[in-house]
C-alpha cells in the first residue's frame, strides 16, 4: 500500500504588526485594527513589497526595496551590517470627502489573529478578524468606495448612486515621484517601484444586463478623478472599476523564514516562522530605513490543511526573533521555544526571567488552546548570546508527564544560571545547556552546561520513562565529557555527533558518547524505544558504518545515518547510512520517530540520492525526502522524495518538524521552489514570496503487525433507563475490560450489554490486552449520553383559538422536534382548528404528543335575574353558550363567596341564599370569555 499524501500547501506570509499574515486564496486581505496598531489605522492590507493602510479620510501606501525583505540569506551577516534600505510612502487623500464616512468590512475570512507584540498588554489584541472587502459608505455625496481583491491585484470600485455627481470624486496623490496618464492607464512611480491603475471600466445594470459606460481618468496636477465620456442613465447606479497592478517588485514580498511544525492529538497543524514587521510611514515620499524588528508568527490549521484556526504573533522590537521548536501539551496548549534580542519581549507577570541578559536570549512561551491568551512566557539566558547562528543552530523542547518543560540548546554565556547541574561552569566558546522548568515558567527546577573547550550544540532532547533526559547534537570539542565504556570515547573528526544521558535531577551525567566518522558528522534527532534503546539520526560527510543484515546505501559519501544503541550507550545494535549527497550543502533530518513497534520513520532535506521504494510518490530529486524502515532497519518499507525542484531547496539545519507515533509527518519547509505539489483546497496554494513556506502533512502506511488497537463505537443517544449493546471493533486484542463509569462492576466480555439507569454523560473505557503484541495494551474512551426520560408536555384538554392564534409548546428542551405542520422547533404558533401532533426525539429516544385546537363557542349570555321558586320556569341561573369547563363564582354584597363551581352545568338554584342582589364572575375557556356583573334573585 502507498502512503497517504494528506496535503501540501504554500504559505505566503504577508506582514502585519511585526509579523506576517497568511491568507487563504487571498493575496490581499483587510485586517482590522483592534488597538494593535496606531489609532488612525482602521485596516491594513499586505501588498507585494509593502502595505496599504486604510484610514478614515485617506489611503496610505508604504513600499520598500526588495532587499529589505530578504531575511534568509546570511541572517547573522545582515543583522550585523545594519544596512540602510530605500523606502517610499505616498498617500491618497479624498478631497472634499465626508470626514465621517462609515467604513465597514464584509466577507470575513476564516480564523482570527492574536497579537502579543511588546511587553505592554494594553497594545495586545486577540480575536482580530480579516475581511475580503471594505466599503467607505457615503465617502462623497451619493458615492461609496468599495475595496477588494481580484486575482492577486487590489481592486476598488466607486459606486455612484442615482443623482450622484462623478465630478465629486477627487483623489490627491501626495508623495509620489511621478503621476501620469499613459494609454488611458494611471502610472504611479515611486523610488522603489511602479504601480499601474488600469483604464477604468464603468458599467450600469440596465434591465438585468451589464452595460459598459465609457469612462476615463482625469488628472490635474496630482489630483485624479473620473469622467464619463458617453451616455449613461443618471437615475441608475454607476460602477467605476479600476484595477491596481504592482510591477517591478522583483518577486519580493514581506520576508519569511519558516522553521518548525508540529501537530496535536486531533491532527491540527501548527507551524512557526520568523517574519518582518509592518512599517507605518511618518510622512509621504522617499526615505531610508534599517530593517525593523522581526517577530514569530505561529499558525494553526485544521487537520485537512484547508482552514485557518488562528494566527498568533509574538515578539518585541528586536531583529533576532526566531522560532526553534513547537510542542503541544495534553491541554492542547502550544509551547514555543525560540530566541529573541528584544528587551520588550512579552513575558508573564511571574516569569522566571523578565530581563534580556545579553545580545540574544532564548524565550519559552505557552499559548492557550485557542491562541488568544499568553498563559506563560519567560526569557532564558545569561549575559552573552544564546542560540547560535539564526536558522542553522537548532534547539528543542520536551515535556514530561506532569507538564514540566525541558529545553536543550546552547549558550556563550559564562553566567547562564545553573541550578544543581552536573557541569556548573562553561568550558568553551559555546556549550550546550539543558534546563528543566515548571509548566508555569516561573521556576528553573534544574539546569546544567554540557560541553568541552570548543563548540557544543544540543539539537534534540527527549524525556525517558524513568525521568532520565536524553540529548543529542554536534561538537567540535576534543574534551567533550564522554563516559567510560561507551561506543565511541574519543572524537574522530573535526566535528562529531554526540549522545548523552542525564539523570532526572540534573546533577548526574549517566552516559555520554561521540558518534561519527573520519569526516564531519552531527546527530540531529534521537528517539527511545519501549525497551530503553536509543536511536540517533543525523548527517555525515563521510561513510557511516552499515552493520550486516541492515538496509543501507553502501559505498556512499554524505547522507543520513541511523544508529541504534543500548540504554547505556555501551553497545551498538545496528547502524546504517542512507542516501548520498554530492553537494557542498549539509543536509539535515527534520523529523525522526521510532514507534512502539519498532518502525523507523525519517524525514529530511532531499539528498542527491535518497532511499527510494518502487511505490515512491516522487522518484526524481526534490527538496525533501522521507524514509520508512522496519524493525532494526532490516528493510526499506518506503522511501520517496517530496516537495519541489531540488535545485530550489533552502536548507535550515534548525528545522524542527514532527512524525507522530502512528506515522504522520508534519513538515515545514522554507523553499524557493515554485512547483510544490499543492493539494486541492489547501489553505494557500500560491507561491508568492521568495522564499515561501511549504507545509506538508504526510502519512506513512503502517506495517501490518499484531499491534493492539482498542476501538469501539459510541451508541446513539437515548433516554433512561438505557440498555446499550456495546460493539467492540478492537484489533489483535485477547482480553478486554469495560469500565462503564456508573459505579457498576467492570465487564470482561468482548461485547457486553449494560443498562444505564440514570440520565447523564458516561465516559466508558475499553481496555484491550495482548501480552504477545509489541504494544500489549491500548485503551479507548467512548461517550454514552443518557437523556432524561421524555414526558408529554402538551395539555390534554382541548385548547381554543381565542386570539386568532395560539402558541403550542412541546416542552423537553434540547431535543429534536417534528410537528405535523413540518415545523422543527419546540414551539409553534397555530391559527387554524385541528389536531396537531409532534414527534420528540434524541437519538433512539422518542415519543409522540398531540393536542386538539378548536374554534371558540359563541359569546356567553348571562342573565341578570332568576326566580328559584320551583315553578318550573327560570328556577336556575342559566348561562347560555357555556362549555363544559365554565368557572363560576357568586359573591354577596359584602364580597363573601356564596357559590363556586369549576365545571358549571347551569345547575345553581340559589336556594342557599336569600333574595337580593349578588355579583357573579364567570370564566369560559371554550368561549374565550371572562365576564363580571350583577344578578337579582327574586323568590
Amino acid at each position: 500500500m502507498r502512503p497517504v499524501f494528506l496535503f501540501m500547501l504554500l504559505l505566503f506570509f504577508f506582514t502585519s504588526v511585526k509579523a506576517n499574515e497568511p491568507v487563504k486564496g487571498k493575496a490581499i486581505a483587510f485586517i482590522q485594527n483592534k488597538n494593535q496598531w496606531q489609532q488612525q489605522i482602521l485596516f491594513t492590507a499586505n501588498l507585494p513589497q509593502g502595505w496599504l493602510f486604510l484610514e478614515q479620510n485617506q489611503l496610505t501606501y508604504n513600499f520598500l526595496e526588495p532587499a529589505y525583505f530578504n531575511i534568509e540569506d546570511n541572517p547573522a551577516e545582515i543583522s550585523a551590517k545594519k544596512e540602510s534600505f530605500k523606502g517610499h510612502a505616498f498617500r491618497i487623500k479624498f478631497v472634499g470627502a465626508n470626514p465621517q464616512a462609515k467604513v465597514t468590512a464584509a466577507s470575513k475570512l476564516p480564523g482570527y489573529r492574536n497579537y502579543f507584540i511588546g511587553r505592554e498588554a494594553a497594545t495586545w489584541a486577540t480575536g482580530v478578524p480579516a475581511f475580503e472587502e471594505i466599503t467607505y459608505a457615503g465617502l462623497f455625496p451619493n458615492i461609496d468606495l468599495h475595496l477588494y481583491q481580484a486575482g492577486n491585484n487590489l481592486k476598488y470600485d466607486y459606486v455612484v448612486a442615482p443623482r450622484g455627481q462623478i465630478s465629486l470624486i477627487r483623489m490627491q496623490y501626495d508623495g509620489v515621484n511621478k503621476l501620469a496618464l499613459q494609454n488611458g492607464r494611471l502610472n504611479i512611480q515611486t523610488s522603489v517601484n511602479e504601480i499601474i491603475e488600469e483604464k477604468p471600466y464603468a458599467y450600469q445594470i440596465i434591465n438585468g444586463i451589464k452595460k459598459e459606460i465609457p469612462c476615463v481618468f482625469t488628472l490635474a496636477q496630482n489630483t485624479v478623478g473620473f469622467k464619463v465620456t458617453g451616455p449613461y442613465n443618471p437615475n441608475l447606479p454607476l460602477i467605476i472599476d479600476p484595477e491596481v497592478i504592482f510591477v517591478t517588485y522583483a518577486g519580493a514580498s514581506s520576508g519569511l523564514s519558516a522553521n518548525c511544525a508540529t501537530g496535536d492529538a486531533a491532527g491540527n497543524v501548527y507551524f512557526a516562522s520568523r517574519t518582518l514587521g509592518l512599517i507605518y510611514p511618518v510622512s509621504p515620499g522617499a526615505y531610508q530605513t534599517q530593517r525593523r524588528g522581526n517577530n514569530n508568527a505561529i499558525t494553526k490549521l485544521t487537520p485537512d490543511g484547508k482552514t485557518l484556526v488562528y494566527a498568533t504573533y509574538l515578539g518585541g522590537s528586536g531583529n533576532d526573533e526566531y522560532p526553534l521548536s513547537l510542542v503541544v501539551n495534553p491541554q492542547n496548549e502550544l509551547i514555543i521555544l525560540g530566541h529573541t534580542s528584544s528587551f520588550d519581549f512579552p513575558v508573564s507577570a511571574t516569569a522566571l526571567d523578565k530581563t534580556l541578559g545579553g545580545a540574544r536570549d532564548y524565550f519559552v512561551s505557552r499559548l492557550s488552546a485557542d491562541g488568544t491568551t499568553l498563559v506563560a512566557s519567560t526569557l532564558l539566558g545569561g549575559g552573552e548570546e544564546e542560540g547560535g547562528v539564526i536558522g542553522s543552530t537548532p534547539a528543542k523542547l520536551a515535556l514530561d508527564g506532569t507538564g514540566n518543560i525541558y529545553v536543550g540548546g546552547c549558550t556563550q554565556s559564562f553566567d547562564f544560571r545553573i541550578v544543581n547541574g552536573f557541569q556548573s561552569a562553561r568550558k568553551g566558546g559555546v556549550d550546550g545547556i539543558v534546563c528543566k522548568l515548571n509548566s508555569s515558567l516561573t521556576t528553573l527546577i534544574w539546569s546544567t552546561f554540557i560541553g568541552g573547550e570548543a563548540e557544543d550544540l544540543i539539537y534534540d532532547i527527549k524525556v525517558g520513562s524513568a525521568g532520565n533526559i536524553y540529548v543529542a547534537g554536534g561538537t567540535t570539542s576534543a574534551e567533550f565529557p564522554t563516559t567510560n565504556g561507551v561506543v565511541q570515547k574519543t572524537r574522530l573528526s573535526q566535528r562529531d555527533g554526540f549522545l548523552a544521558i542525564i539523570g532526572p535531577t540534573g546533577n548526574q551525567l549517566q552516559a555520554a558518547t561521540y558518534l561519527g566518522t573520519r569526516q564531519n558528522d552531527f546527530v540531529k534527532a534521537l528517539d527511545i524505544d519501549k525497551d530503553g534503546n536509543i536511536y540517533a539520526a543525523g548527517y555525515t560527510n563521510g561513510s557511516y558504518p552499515i552493520t550486516p543484515g541492515t538496509y543501507g546505501t553502501a559505498n556512499s559519501t554524505g547522507g543520513y545515518f541511523i544508529h541504534k544503541l543500548n540504554g547505556t550507550l555501551t553497545g551498538t545494535a545496528f547502524s546504517t547510512h542512507l542516501g548520498s549527497n554530492n553537494t557542498f550543502v549539509e543536509k539535515a533530518p527534520t523529523a525522526f520517530r521510532v514507534n512502539a513497534c519498532g518502525n523507523i520513520y525519517l524525514a529530511g532535506y532531499g539528498l542527491t540520492a535518497a532511499p527510494l521504494s518502487a511505490d515512491a510518490l516522487e522518484q526524481t530529486s526534490k527538496t525533501m525526502s522521507v524514509c520508512h524502515l522496519d524493525t532494526d532497519a532490516k528493510r526499506l518499507v518506503y522511501g520517496s522524495y517530496l516537495g519541489g525542484t531540488e535545485t530550489q531547496a533552502h536548507t535550515h539545519l534548525a528545522n524542527s518538524s514532527l512524525i507522530t507515533e502512528d506515522g504522520v509527518l508534519y513538515q515545514i519547509e522554507c523553499t524557493y521552489s515554485r512547483d510544490q505539489p499543492v493539494t486541492a483546497g489547501a489553505y494557500d496554494g500560491t507561491y508568492f514570496s521568495s522564499p515561501d513556506g511549504a507545509v506538508t502533512k504526510f502519512k506513512f502506511t503502517p506495517v501490518l503487525i499484531n499491534q493492539v488497537k482498542a476501538l469501539a463505537e459510541a451508541p446513539p443517544v437515548s433516554c433512561a433507563p438505557y440498555t446499550v449493546s456495546f460493539k467492540n471493533n478492537s484489533e489483535h486484542g485477547l482480553t478486554y475490560t469495560w469500565n462503564f463509569n456508573d459505579n457498576s462492576p467492570n465487564s470482561n466480555e468482548a461485547n457486553p450489554s449494560h443498562t444505564f439507569q440514570q440520565p447523564g454523560n458516561y465516559r466508558v473505557k475499553l481496555l484491550a490486552l495482548n501480552p504477545a503484541s509489541c504494544i500489549p495494551r491500548d485503551s479507548v474512551f467512548i461517550n454514552v449520553v443518557v437523556a432524561e426520560p421524555l414526558t408529554p408536555a402538551l395539555p390534554q384538554e382541548v385548547l381554543y383559538l381565542c386570539n386568532q392564534q395560539l402558541t403550542l409548546d412541546a416542552g423537553n428542551p434540547g431535543f429534536n422536534y417534528l410537528w405535523s405542520t413540518g415545523a422543527t422547533t419546540q414551539n409553534i404558533t397555530v391559527a387554524e382548528p385541528g389536531t396537531y401532533t409532534v414527534k420528540i426525539s434524541l437519538g433512539a429516544c422518542q415519543i409522540t404528543d398531540s393536542i386538539t385546537v378548536a374554534s371558540p363557542l359563541p359569546k356567553l349570555e348571562v342573565p341578570t335575574i332568576f326566580t328559584p321558586n320551583q315553578d318550573g320556569r327560570n328556577d336556575y341561573f342559566v348561562i347560555r353558550n357555556s362549555g363544559v369547563n365554565t368557572k363560576l363564582k357568586i359573591y354577596n354584597r359584602w364580597g363573601h363567596l356564596v357559590y363556586q363551581s369549576n365545571n358549571y352545568q347551569n345547575d345553581w338554584d340559589g336556594r342557599n341564599v336569600t333574595q337580593g342582589t349578588y355579583f357573579y364572575h364567570v370564566e369560559s375557556a371554550e368561549n374565550c370569555t371572562t365576564k363580571k356583573g350583577w344578578l337579582e334573585i327574586v323568590w
